[in-house]
């Protein structure tokens, strides 16, 4: 077995670990703190995550120049995302924890 097959065996090893002890540690979680604070803690440690692969990389930020610049239909498409982004249903997200 070459090195490279090793670490490919090693690489799937390493994501089943992290993918089969997900719902239990997000149930354990879910005794103490709210589905909205779930969420949080997961999107945070996700954001972290790929902060730090992208820093290791030395990959360039995908920040323009005039990225805070936005016309009239930026802010209206953005606008009408986030306004259906609040009014989705979260209940479902919340039974789907317990």
């Amino acid at each position: 077995m070459t090195a490279e097959e090793r670490r490919g065996l090693l690489l799937v090893a390493l994501a089943v670990v992290l993918f089969s002890t997900s719902p239990v540690l997000i149930r354990w979680a879910a005794a103490s703190l709210t589905s909205y604070e779930i969420t949080a803690g997961r999107l945070l440690v996700a954001g972290v995550i790929v902060l730090g692969l992208a820093v290791l990389r030395k990959d360039p930020l995908p920040l323009a120049p005039n990225c805070l610049v936005l016309s009239g239909t930026d802010w209206r498409r953005r606008y009408t995302s986030g306004c259906t982004s609040l009014l989705y249903p979260t209940r479902r997200l919340h039974i789907a924890w317990h």
